[in-house]
């Protein structure tokens, strides 16, 4: 485990393959939590909390744990534009099985949305371990969600600037490999679903039948 890192990321059992015929990792901003401990991300403090994003999408597959609407709409939001269409309950779970999802920020970013931390995404600690899953899992293409996370991330990742590929798709380099990395908005908002959908269809982001 990368020291930089203290929530477990959500890794499908079909990873890799499943709905895709690429690894496709997606990177979500930040948790939100209502204990909102001062040390949060110590690992050493809350060894309890590592699985935290890995029960979010747990919880979010569980039809039985309602929950907070807001958050499961938006995971909701962000598949159903990866399918183009309202996907089942069963195309939900296909779809987390397929993938590496975990979010930017290695600590809760406050009690609710309501607060912002902006300044925390410049911290290098994130972005170490950002890079750190790029390397352990080694995605043909990353979905990054929102500007706060994409701005957070240098065009040169240690083999050369990015280049630009399409609308939104851009091609890293990183450890003698290439990456494709796609910005989205942030599904909580806003959120542009035929233009997500076919930015992702792009990329190669859409289930293979």
């Amino acid at each position: 485990m990368d020291n930089d890192r203290f929530f477990d990321p959500w890794v499908g059992a079909s990873y890799g393959g499943g709905l895709f015929d690429r690894k496709v990792m997606v990177v979500g901003a930040s948790h939100y939590c209502g204990d909102g401990c001062r040390d949060c991300g110590d690992p050493a403090a809350h060894p309890e909390c590592r699985g935290f994003t890995q029960q979010v999408v747990s919880d979010y597959l569980d039809d039985a744990c309602s929950g907070d609407s807001d958050w499961k709409r938006t995971f909701s939001t962000f598949v159903n534009s990866v399918f183009g269409r309202d996907a089942s309950a069963d195309e939900r779970e296909s779809f987390f099985d397929s993938v590496v999802f975990a979010n930017y920020l290695q600590r809760s970013e406050g009690r609710d949305s309501v607060e912002k931390h902006g300044e925390w995404f410049n911290d290098n600690q994130h972005l170490r371990a950002f890079l750190s899953l790029i390397d352990e899992y080694r995605p043909d293409v990353v979905v990054i969600w929102g500007s706060r996370v994409w701005n957070a991330i240098p065009w040169d990742l240690g083999d050369g600037e990015a280049d630009r590929v399409a609308d939104d798709i851009y091609r890293f380099h990183r450890g003698g490999r290439d990456f494709l990395m796609v910005k989205l908005h942030h599904p909580s908002q806003g959120y542009p679903f035929e233009a997500s959908h076919t930015i992702l269809e792009s990329a190669g982001v859409v289930p293979e039948f």
